[in-house]
């Protein structure tokens, strides 16, 4: 039996981060609590449907994937910036299959942890053969798409020092050579992920849109066009 609610509360625990100057950090939980729910929801598209998944695995393996960067922000290894700021690496899934196994010994039997434990640790691979890893591969992908993670990214990068100008023009780099389609290519494994991906992309896309409209006052500008008041200014 397993009481997935005490385990959600235990990774809560686990995975909110406390900064420097007290305050709590919730990134790295908000992601794994997106790529559970998410890990859940793809367990159920048709091309897992006739797999044997547990979902109490499943719920483990994505609450902690990441726990790595946990373990080594609580080591001292990294600075909480630093934390997702990269690509998990296979030294992060075992710090994250071993951190699993020790905050959850109680709350679930030792088989369950430990096909959870070694879920955990392949999710760094190409090629991965268990169904759970493959479905929370997938929901980790999936959630780099998602307008919350982009967008955080974005901010991250302005907030570190690079220009607005900077970043939107890195991103229109990635979009002309393709960046960004490649990327969902080699990410999925499956077609209905890569639709989802396909569709959340275009979301950020608008996002960034809108910011660089905003960002260069178009709003205003075409307000003034349309009045017949525009006249060139510095910076137009």
């Amino acid at each position: 039996m397993v009481n997935l609610d005490a385990i959600r509360k235990q990774a809560y625990q686990d995975l909110v981060l406390i900064c420097a100057e007290g305050k709590p950090r919730t990134l790295l939980w908000d992601h794994s609590s997106r790529v559970c729910d998410s890990a859940l929801l793809i367990s159920r598209l048709p091309e897992f449907a006739r797999k044997d998944v547990d979902p109490n695995k499943l719920a483990i393996v994505a609450l902690y994937h990441d726990a790595g960067w946990a373990v080594q922000y609580e080591s001292g290894d990294i600075d909480i910036n630093a934390v997702q700021g990269t690509v998990t690496t296979a030294i992060q899934c075992t710090l994250a299959a071993t951190f699993m196994l020790e905050k959850l010994t109680k709350l679930a039997s030792p088989e369950i942890l430990e096909y959870a434990a070694e879920c955990i640790r392949v999710l760094s691979d190409h090629d991965i053969l268990q169904p759970c890893a493959q479905i929370v591969a997938e929901a980790d992908h999936l959630d780099e798409f998602n307008v919350v993670t982009s967008c955080t990214k974005v901010f991250k990068q302005i907030l570190s020092g690079r220009s607005v100008d900077a970043v939107i023009e890195t991103w229109d780099n990635q979009n002309s050579y393709g960046f960004w389609t490649a990327k969902i290519k080699d990410s999925f494994r499956f077609e209905s992920t890569r639709m989802i991906a396909t569709s959340r992309l275009k979301v950020f896309e608008e996002f960034i849109e809108h910011m660089r409209a905003h960002h260069k006052n178009m709003d205003v500008r075409q307000l003034l066009n349309r009045s017949g008041q525009l006249t060139p200014v510095i910076g137009s």
